[in-house]
């Protein structure tokens, strides 16, 4: 492109990220990590997923041996971590309740609470969108204030320090996560194009 004489790199969103610029990953491994993902297809053969060369395969045996490793890696996943003085029940409910942090009831909805917590992840993500609103009914009044300051580099922030207290008080995620290598992970989307897992390559990397 050229404006004024002067050329103008084009920069893809990927390339400003933390994990590419420290090369934390091999782009010829790419594992997607998914909500539902598939207990039988073997890492590099699922949805969006690569193995090249195919004989890599050998090196993510233990991997593949784990069940439910692409949904137990998902920030979906129900798995206790202690984080900020509050017990969460997943990286999306530490997510979503730092939104509303100024507001420490509301806040609080989102903590496991001596074993009760939402465990309906479509209601965590509701309660934290921008109406509110679930199954067309209110579950967060409009009065409750959103953090203007969550978006951008905060918001990276919290996925990293949620992500990073979730698999160091979790040996057996820890496990998983250390045996996707250097794969280049992804997190996959409904109806939308998967994205780079960036937070969670960076505490693959931290807690190697």
């Amino acid at each position: 492109l050229l404006r004024g004489g002067n050329p103008i790199l084009h920069i893809e969103y990927q390339d400003i990220n933390e994990s590419n610029l420290k090369k934390l990953f091999n782009d010829n491994i790419i594992l997607g990590i998914d909500t539902n993902g598939s207990k039988i297809i073997p890492p590099g053969k699922a949805r969006s997923e690569k193995m090249e060369p195919s004989s890599l395969i050998f090196e993510y045996i233990d991997l593949y041996a784990t069940p439910d490793w692409r949904r137990c890696l998902s920030r979906d996943y129900i798995r206790d971590f202690e984080l900020d003085g509050y017990t969460w029940p997943s990286v999306e409910h530490y997510y979503q309740a730092n939104k509303y942090k100024d507001d420490n009831d509301f806040y609080k909805k989102f903590t496991n609470q001596n074993g009760n917590y939402i465990n309906d992840m479509l209601l965590v993500k509701a309660m934290g969108s921008q109406d509110g609103k679930y199954k067309g009914e209110i579950v967060r009044d409009k009065k409750v204030p959103m953090d203007k300051e969550f978006y951008g580099f905060n918001q990276k922030g919290y996925l990293k320090k949620a992500n990073k207290a979730k698999f160091s008080q979790n040996e057996d995620l820890l496990n998983m996560l250390r045996n996707t290598n250097n794969a280049k992970l992804i997190r996959l989307k409904k109806a939308a194009p998967p994205e780079l897992y960036d937070e969670l390559m960076i505490v693959r990397d931290e807690l190697k």
